[in-house]
C-alpha cells in the first residue's frame, strides 16, 4: 500500500491482480449476478484509488473484501427502491389509463422528483 499511496501504478495492477477475484467471488456470492458483482468489483477498485491516502494498510485484504461487501448492499439496497418505484409508476400508470385520474398522475410525478434525490 505504501508504494498504491504514492500513486504506483504498477503496485496497484499487483494488488488488484492478487485480490481481484476474492472481492468477485464476494460479490457474486451475494448477488447471484455475474454483471452486477464486476460492477461492484469495479467500484470498489476506483474507491481504493481515489482513497489511497487515507486507506490504512494494516489488514488490505479485510478492507477490500468488507467494501465489496458495503458496495453489494448499497447496491441492493439501491434495486430495491428503484424497483419499488418502478412498480408504483406502473401502478399508477395502469390506474391512469383505465380512469385518466390526473390527480393521481401528479401525485405519482412528485413522488418521482423526491424518489431522485436519494
Amino acid at each position: 500500500m505504501d508504494q498504491i499511496k504514492k500513486s504506483d501504478e504498477k503496485a496497484f495492477s499487483l494488488l488488484y491482480g492478487r485480490f481481484w477475484e476474492q472481492m468477485y467471488s464476494k460479490a457474486f456470492s451475494i448477488l447471484k449476478d455475474e454483471g452486477q458483482a464486476k460492477d461492484v468489483v469495479q467500484e470498489v477498485w476506483i474507491s481504493v484509488w481515489e482513497r489511497r491516502m487515507v486507506i490504512d494498510n494494516s489488514n488490505i485484504k479485510g478492507y477490500l473484501i468488507n467494501a465489496v461487501r458495503f458496495k453489494t448492499f448499497n447496491y441492493l439496497r439501491y434495486s430495491k427502491k428503484k424497483h419499488l418505484l418502478v412498480e408504483e409508476f406502473l401502478d399508477v400508470y395502469n390506474k391512469d389509463v383505465q380512469s385518466n385520474n390526473i390527480e393521481e398522475l401528479v401525485d405519482f410525478k412528485d413522488t418521482n422528483k423526491k424518489s431522485t434525490t436519494l
